[in-house]
């Protein structure tokens, strides 16, 4: 997966996003899961990633395990605002 892959989807799919120190916070809607998981699929071949499952149906994940594994800096994908 490549940077530019990884921001459209992320923003075609309107995905939310927040910093939480260094986590990246990410809710994936239960009807977007299955291509998130298509798109990082090498990234899971390791045991998947620890997420948690939301009472909507959504996910919640750290995405910036996920872009360093790529070599992607989160910061590019959501930078982090600045206080």
């Amino acid at each position: 997966m490549k940077e530019l892959d990884l921001y459209q989807f992320l923003n075609e799919n309107e995905i939310e996003m927040r910093w939480d120190d260094d986590v990246l916070s990410t809710w994936i809607s239960h009807w977007d899961i299955d291509d998130f998981c298509k798109l990082i699929k090498s990234s899971l071949d390791e045991g998947g990633r620890d997420a948690r499952i939301l009472s909507d149906g959504s996910i919640w994940i750290d995405l910036a395990p996920i872009c360093e594994y790529y070599g992607i800096e989160p910061e590019r994908i959501f930078p982090i605002p600045v206080s």
